[in-house]
């Protein structure tokens, strides 16, 4: 394993620089920009000396693709992955997020309180955010790293967040509940949304007056005990208390937290989106209680084992805006999340340091949860067709940079999604005279389309953009596979796979 990093440039704007700025100055002093662009890469090679996989970590958000967007996808992060493993080959490339909660990678200020991608459309917006990840991390593989060398420790300890008491901290007249966390609240700002997609619209960032209907409703579905809303503190305006609601609470209170160390390498893994300085804050808490057993470096892995919701600094929770909103365990929840981290990373530097597993986590009777996904009635081939028919045809020919497509009948992808790997192949006529895949609908440049069409019929659309440069956008014959399954009006599912005419790419 080696590991290095790098910076990206153009990466991504802060979202909430007023809270940003609530942050002490001489804190702010020591950082050149109000979001972290460094990318940390570790590279991991097999014993031969060949490179089998990277894991890298970057603070962006992946949402350059917005609520309208309708395919599944990695965002801007995925993209860049892509890129990554189309380049190398039997490579497995993986970005992880750190702390970008306050972070967008939509850079043009609409100037109405929403940002959006410097891209003619949000796909392209998400290339042009991943390409810069890409680029970054492509240099750092080709560039300088160091070899990381020590033992490999992790420990992961469970912490009930709701109830938290500080090391060393006491309560005072103006803050009774200084020294400890509470039970989780959702503030009314969270309704606001953020400049990457507003929410509603009688909510603003950073507003501290209740929304008298909205605070009724939420009062009816549970209201915030007083000492609750005084432990939250009165900047928050309580909009669900999702830690107390019954018969279990909508939010994990019991979390898992998380310390990795790879050599000279340390990861801190939270459950929360944490916003700049608050990620900055807990790597240097990490690295200092590691330091003794060798650490030089710590990244941060954000919502990962568990996710709830945000996590900013006490100062940026108290300006109220999005992610202050989204702060569920009260003002010091960042406090008790970096006591708890250095409490793991104590043990995880001396074995002979004792770490209570904690208290069980929340587990769920699956069977008794609802879904709110409607079922297939049944699906109906075209007149006289079979499920397989193809209603429109590629084109006989397409040249790099264009897009080919065809539309087939087929059935609703929702009949069994698990018993499908790919709704969508593009296949290439081999030397041999036979086919072989070359994509599927994961790959970032195949994208699979579905609608209703009449009452039961469906329309199945494969779209393969010819990227220039790709690797597999090499000149030759090909077709599209399309297959799924359809359903009957007994609720009986057969399979069905229907291809194309074949169609001639050229370079």
């Amino acid at each position: 394993i080696r590991w290095n990093k790098g910076e990206v440039t153009k990466g991504g704007k802060n979202r909430s620089p007023d809270a940003y700025l609530a942050n002490p100055a001489s804190e702010r002093a020591k950082y050149s920009s109000n979001i972290d662009t460094t990318m940390r890469a570790l590279q991991f090679f097999s014993s031969s000396g060949k490179l089998r996989g990277v894991l890298a970590f970057y603070p962006v958000h992946p949402t350059s693709l917005t609520a309208a967007n309708l395919l599944i996808s990695g965002d801007n992060k995925g993209y860049a992955e892509f890129l990554l493993e189309d380049e190398l080959d039997d490579v497995i490339v993986g970005i992880g997020i750190t702390n970008a909660g306050d972070v967008s990678p939509n850079l043009i200020d609409n100037g109405d309180g929403t940002f959006s991608g410097e891209g003619s459309t949000t796909i392209e917006s998400a290339e042009i955010m991943g390409k810069r990840q890409y680029d970054t991390l492509s240099a750092l593989i080709k560039g300088k790293s160091e070899l990381v060398q020590g033992s490999v420790v992790a420990k992961l300890s469970y912490v009930d967040f709701s109830n938290v008491t500080l090391d060393g901290v006491k309560p005072t007249t103006n803050e009774p509940y200084a020294h400890r966390t509470c039970p989780a609240v959702v503030g009314q700002n969270f309704a606001a949304g953020t400049e990457d997609g507003r929410a509603l619209s009688m909510f603003t960032e950073g507003n501290l007056k209740a929304n008298v209907l909205f605070k009724t409703v939420g009062d009816v579905i549970k209201e915030a005990p007083q000492w609750v809303k005084d432990c939250q503190n009165a900047n928050k305006v309580p909009l669900l208390t999702v830690g107390l609601m019954e018969p279990v609470p909508w939010v994990p209170n019991v979390l898992p937290v998380q310390v990795a160390k790879i050599g000279q390498f340390a990861i801190a893994v939270t459950n929360f989106e944490v916003t700049t300085m608050a990620g900055r804050r807990i790597r240097d808490t990490v690295k200092t209680a590691l330091a003794g057993a060798g650490v030089t470096e710590v990244e941060l892995s954000a919502i990962s084992n568990a996710y709830a919701q945000y996590m900013t600094t006490k100062e940026e929770y108290l300006t109220q805006n999005y992610e202050g909103a989204s702060t569920l365990f009260g003002p010091n929840q960042l406090a008790a999340v970096q006591q708890e981290l250095a409490r793991v990373a104590a043990s995880v530097a001396d074995s002979t340091v004792s770490l209570d597993v904690g208290p069980p986590p929340l587990q769920l009777n699956r069977s008794s949860l609802i879904t709110l996904q409607t079922g297939v009635v049944f699906d109906s081939a075209p007149l006289l067709q079979t499920f397989n028919y193809v209603r429109t045809q590629p084109a006989s020919s397409y040249a790099v940079g264009s897009v080919a497509s065809a539309v087939f009948a087929g059935a609703h992808p929702k009949n069994a999604l698990t018993l499908v790997s790919s709704f969508c192949d593009v296949q290439k006529l081999g030397s041999s005279g036979s086919y072989f895949t070359v994509l599927t609908d994961a790959h970032w440049d195949l994208r699979y389309h579905w609608e209703r069409h009449l009452i039961a019929e469906s329309k199945n659309t494969c779209e393969w953009n010819i990227r220039k440069g790709g690797r597999t956008s090499v000149a030759g014959t090909y077709r599209f596979v399309h297959r799924g399954y359809s359903k009957s009006l007994l609720g009986a599912l057969t399979t069905y796979e229907g291809t194309s005419n074949t169609f001639t790419m050229t370079a």
